[in-house]
């Protein structure tokens, strides 16, 4: 396919997952309550400038940041419209997170073309995850998530399809975006073998050392700010959700409300273990059939470490 026709492709499926999150969480945005929620609260803050918030929501200003230049600037454009004494932050807010979100769902096309489903199938994947109440609900409301679905997207992206630079610039991008995805760090260890670990060691310090601007920055405009420590202690209290979270998702009540999704996974690894391992590969076809141990065995140990 020559470049302008595949780029044109790309073109039209991100707006056809605009479309799709547009109408749902347009309508969210419009008959959103009067009272905000804390977290959006936070955001609103932060978007006008003043980051004296809770340290939960403090140190992820990438959205907030996006919000707020979009609502600067494009003030005068809405005043002509509807006439307001504040820029428009939660339209804007609306906007950035669709936008982003729709970039995520791209990726999901590519990475499930990368997968090997054919493009109709790969098009129902990502209308069937833009169309989720998830979608709807961080996209029409004040909030940071779109982001971290970006990035996680983008990693899943790259291991699809062994794209070093998505590995890279996910892993660097990351942790500044919002801080849980250090949870998706051992992917990267574990099946980014295609990218040598120096490389994928530095793509992380550059992430964490970007955070650690941030964090300096964000406390250097405020008094009082909480050292550190503070958020250690936020980040510990937080990871004590985890064992109760666990226990309602294998709970009856979790298991009924996850139950598609649950049979699903069920149903893949029974497929991968009927198949000998063989469902699974390496995402971009270029080490050949995938051996039985590329599904359960990181990629350094994998043929696509022999092909090098």
């Amino acid at each position: 396919m020559p470049l302008v026709r595949f780029r044109q492709s790309l073109l039209l499926v991100y707006l056809l997952a605009l479309a799709l999150l547009w109408g749902n969480a347009y309508l969210l945005l419009v008959n959103h309550p009067p009272a905000y929620t804390v977290d959006e609260q936070s955001y609103l803050r932060m978007a006008q400038g003043n980051f004296l918030v809770p340290v939960t929501h403090r140190y992820r200003v990438v959205v907030p940041l996006l919000a707020s230049g979009l609502a600067h600037g494009t003030r005068g454009l809405a005043n002509l419209i509807s006439p307001a004494n504040k820029p428009p932050f939660g339209f804007s807010f609306f906007l950035v997170n669709a936008l982003l979100l729709a970039g995520a769902g791209l990726l999901a096309f590519r990475s499930a073309v990368a997968a090997g489903a054919a493009t109709v199938p790969a098009l129902l994947g990502m209308a069937a995850l833009l169309t989720c109440g998830a979608a709807t609900y961080v996209t029409g409301l004040v909030l940071v998530d779109s982001a971290l679905v970006l990035v996680v997207a983008l990693l899943y992206y790259a291991l699809h399809t062994r794209s070093a630079v998505a590995l890279l610039l996910a892993a660097a991008l990351g942790p500044v975006v919002k801080e849980s995805f250090l949870l998706f760090l051992p992917l990267l260890v574990l099946y980014g073998g295609f990218v040598p670990w120096w490389r994928r060691l530095l793509a992380v310090l550059c992430g964490l050392l970007l955070l650690a601007a941030v964090h300096w920055a964000v406390d250097a405009q405020i008094t009082g700010a909480s050292s550190s420590g503070g958020s250690l202690t936020n980040a510990l209290s937080h990871s004590r959700s985890i064992v109760s979270n666990l226990g309602w998702l294998f709970s009856p009540r979790g298991l009924v409300i996850c139950a598609g999704y649950t049979a699903c996974l069920m149903w893949y690894c029974w497929r991968v273990a009927g198949a000998g391992g063989t469902l699974s590969g390496c995402g971009s076809g270029r080490c050949g059939p995938a051996p039985p141990c590329c599904c359960w065995r990181p990629c350094w140990r994998t043929c696509c470490s022999r092909a090098k």
